[in-house]
């Protein structure tokens, strides 16, 4: 089922949900602070700014006038764990899982910005999305073992990548993605 057509995440049937767009600042390295590096971004829940040290950032160039600041639906600093993040925003969309609905999580962004942290995890961050989720999948069948009913579950991991899609399980590259009738895409 698609929430968006049945039921929304309040649970208002009918009411469609819209895609969010949540932000991660990742957290420094351990070798960006042995430099003495400091983030270059500064946030709030909802707002992401430039902050003052992003001059010295862009080699001495004037960032005067720049003071924007993007929104975005939620915004993590870097001191906000992925366990945090999973509690807040992912958690929600498994429990939607377990009620027959599809969901989708999407990391992007550019090389080194924390997409493979946050969603595989790491020896420093701990576990990623993907394995808090499937501990969750996997702990709600546990405890309906026995009540009637069968459980599917069906995972895709992928990658694209310079407009090449690899199946991230499987190691097949170079997939296609094709449109099916009704809505929805498979690779």
């Amino acid at each position: 089922q698609n929430m968006a057509d049945s039921d929304s995440e309040d649970g208002v049937p009918g009411k469609s949900v819209p895609v969010k767009v949540l932000i991660r600042i990742r957290p420094l390295t351990r070798a960006e602070k042995e430099l003495g590096q400091k983030s270059v971004w500064e946030c709030d829940r909802e707002r992401v700014w430039l902050s003052a040290s992003a001059t010295n950032w862009a080699n001495g160039v004037s960032l005067e006038g720049r003071n924007q600041h993007f929104v975005f639906d939620r915004v993590f600093g870097p001191s906000v764990s992925t366990r945090g993040i999973f509690e807040q925003t992912v958690n929600d969309r498994v429990r939607h899982v377990l009620k027959g609905y599809n969901a989708t999580v999407m990391a992007y962004g550019q090389t080194n910005s924390g997409k493979t942290t946050t969603i595989r995890g790491d020896e420093r961050c701990g576990d990623g999305l993907i394995t808090m989720c499937v501990q969750q999948l996997l702990s709600a069948i546990k405890t309906h073992e026995g009540n009637p009913g069968e459980w599917s579950l069906k995972l895709a991991y992928l990658e694209i990548y310079n407009e090449t899609i690899t199946d991230l399980l499987t190691g097949q590259s170079g997939l296609n993605l094709y449109e099916r009738r009704g809505g929805g895409g498979a690779p």
